[in-house]
């Protein structure tokens, strides 16, 4: 069984960085990222 992370689960409360730091820390194989919310924020800093 692989284990996912659904951003709509940390809409609120957290950001895609931090997310994908939390998803490797903790051993999740993928993560659906919220494109129209957390991913511009994250593309202005990160490529």
């Amino acid at each position: 069984m692989k284990l996912c992370l659904n951003e709509a689960t940390t809409l609120e409360n957290s950001t895609l960085k931090t997310d994908l730091e939390l998803c490797e820390k903790h051993g999740y194989d993928f993560i659906e990222i919220r494109t129209m919310d957390k991913l511009p924020e994250y593309l202005t800093e990160h490529s």
